[in-house]
């Protein structure tokens, strides 16, 4: 793989992440062979990226409401940190599957019961209020840069369909 021009953090994330959709990619093409084969593939795919998916949400979420991370992940009860806070929770929610205790955990080690109410408190926000909706479809849109590797509306469909959350996913 060539990477040609200026190299810089987001040049080779790029290239990871495009590796990273090809291994997706050949996870998909591997189901007519043995379940052994997907396995080691999923097993190789999970070593090398592990938490990718939640540093990469942080730093959208960070850039767009330009904050730092640490002040998102922190207990502050500040407007805009909050409403980055929420974003942030429902993003790592509706793309990994952590459970609400493992959301929990990267902000200040809230309990299940915040998160939930983060999750329902973004879902409500993103049906009733435009300017929410537009805020979170732009940060959508930021996330789209690494859909080949996000994988968003299968990852949404996964985790949001069986809990019964009607989220418009064609905003993914």
């Amino acid at each position: 793989m060539e990477i040609h021009g200026k190299v810089n953090n987001d040049t080779i994330m790029h290239e990871v992440y495009v590796l990273a959709a090809k291994m997706n990619e050949l996870l998909v093409n591997c189901s007519d062979f043995k379940d052994i084969n997907i396995r080691i593939v999923q097993h190789k795919k999970d070593e090398i990226f592990g938490d990718e998916i939640n540093d990469l949400i942080f730093k959208v979420v960070c850039e767009h409401f330009k904050i730092d991370r640490e002040i998102l992940q922190s207990k502050s009860r500040k407007r805009e940190v909050v409403i980055s806070a929420v974003h942030a929770t429902f993003l790592l929610y509706a793309l990994t599957g952590y459970s609400l205790n493992k959301i929990g955990t990267y902000f200040g080690n809230r309990d299940h019961s915040s998160i939930l109410s983060r999750i329902q408190s973004h879902i409500d926000q993103f049906y009733t209020y435009a300017d929410y909706r537009k805020e979170a479809i732009k940060i959508f849109e930021k996330l789209k840069y690494y859909e080949p590797y996000l994988n968003l509306n299968e990852r949404a469909n996964k985790y949001l369909k069986p809990l019964g959350i009607n989220y418009d996913l064609k905003i993914f």
